[in-house]
C-alpha cells in the first residue's frame, strides 16, 4: 500500500489583539479563524494548533480562541510554556 501522507504541521495561531488572530501573514477575526480551522480539519481530522500570545494577554482573549478551536472540532491544541526557574531548596 502507498505510504500514508505525513500529518500537516500544527497551525500556529498568534493572538495579536482581542478577537484578532494571525495565522502566517494573515490576520483573522474569530469567525474567519473558525472557517479556516474547519477547512483544515476537513483536510486532516487530527489537525493540531499551537496558540501563542503575549504574556499580557487577557485570559478571556485566550479562552475565546480556544472556544473557536473547540467549535471547529480541533482537539489537538497546545500552548507553549516557559519553564519556571525553580530554586533548589537549601539542604
Amino acid at each position: 500500500p502507498p505510504p500514508l501522507p505525513a500529518p500537516p504541521d500544527d497551525l500556529i495561531l498568534t493572538i495579536v489583539k482581542p478577537g484578532q488572530v494571525a495565522v502566517g501573514e494573515t490576520v483573522y477575526g474569530l469567525d474567519g479563524l473558525g472557517a479556516l480551522l474547519r477547512e483544515a480539519r476537513a483536510r486532516f481530522a487530527n489537525q493540531g494548533v499551537m496558540v501563542r500570545g503575549e504574556a499580557s494577554l487577557a485570559y478571556q482573549d485566550l479562552a475565546d480562541v480556544l472556544s473557536v478551536c473547540d467549535a471547529a472540532g480541533i482537539r489537538n491544541v497546545r500552548l507553549p510554556v516557559r519553564t519556571l526557574d525553580v530554586a533548589e531548596p537549601a539542604p
